[in-house]
C-alpha cells in the first residue's frame, strides 16, 4: 500500500518509535510529522480517494483498540462523524463574519 500516515504527536502521545514500528506493521509505506502540532476534533479523506481504499483506511481507524494511540487523544477509539457533525464550525464562521 503507497498510503503514509500524517499524525500530531503532543508530549501526552504514544512514542513516535512506537507508533512508527505500529504503522509498519499496518502496512503504511510512510509516516509524516508536522513541526507544530494543531490537532482537529475530526479527521476526513480526500474526496478523490478510490471508495475502497476509503473503506479500507475506515476499517483501520475503527478496530484501533490500543490505549498507547488512543488516550494521548483523550479517546476510547474511533467513529464514523456525519456532515452535521461539522454544523458547529459552519456556525462558528458564520458568527465570527468569516464567511
Amino acid at each position: 500500500m503507497k498510503i503514509g500516515i500524517y499524525c500530531f504527536l503532543t508530549d501526552y502521545s504514544i512514542d513516535v518509535a512506537k507508533l512508527a514500528v505500529e504503522a509498519e506493521n499496518l502496512g503504511f509505506e510512510s509516516l509524516w510529522l508536522p513541526e507544530h502540532p494543531v490537532i482537529p476534533k475530526f479527521r476526513t479523506m480526500q474526496s478523490y480517494l478510490n471508495p475502497e481504499l476509503k473503506e479500507k483506511i475506515k476499517t483501520a481507524f475503527y478496530e484501533i483498540d490500543d490505549p498507547e494511540i488512543t488516550k494521548p487523544l483523550k479517546a476510547d477509539g474511533f467513529l464514523p462523524v456525519t456532515d452535521s457533525d461539522y454544523d458547529i464550525v459552519r456556525d462558528t464562521r458564520t458568527l465570527l463574519g468569516m464567511d
